[in-house]
């Protein structure tokens, strides 16, 4: 996806500058993204060796998801990625539930209401992984 400044990942994402600068360090720190200073802005980008690990992450962090991550060639062809709507929320808590019987996608002991999750995501940055026209994955950003 190129470079973006922080200015503008900070209005894209919809969180303050110092939000966004801490969390940019934090991904920089573990070699995600890439940091580069031009004049008084720094510029961001995603690291391409994160591309194959972790492409969604990457993306979503970025504010860059496209139906197709930039490495599509482990992708199966009948997967897309698009914006959560009205109609995902009860599989969307179905596979919440999933990560909390598991034990290894959250530290929540209950499915959490579909309001309580609305208040906790950023409206602008809920997607969903489908697969044969069904619900198969989830990801939301929170402001912190």
């Amino acid at each position: 996806p190129g470079e973006i400044t922080v200015g503008a990942l900070t209005e894209a994402v919809g969180v303050s500058q110092s939000t966004c600068s801490h969390h940019l360090r934090k991904l920089a720190d573990v070699g995600f993204v890439r940091l580069r200073k031009e004049g008084t802005a720094t510029l961001v980008s995603v690291n391409p060796a994160c591309c194959t690990g972790l492409p969604h992450a990457a993306d979503a962090v970025m504010g860059t998801i496209v139906t197709r991550p930039c490495c599509p060639t482990d992708l199966p062809a009948d997967v897309t990625v698009r914006a959560l709507t009205d109609d995902d929320w009860p599989d969307v808590r179905r596979i919440y539930a999933e990560g909390i019987a598991t034990g290894h996608a959250t530290f929540e002991t209950e499915t959490p209401s579909r309001r309580t999750l609305e208040a906790k995501w950023l409206p602008e940055h809920r997607w969903v992984a489908v697969v044969d026209g069904r619900v198969a994955g989830w990801t939301a950003a929170t402001p912190t």
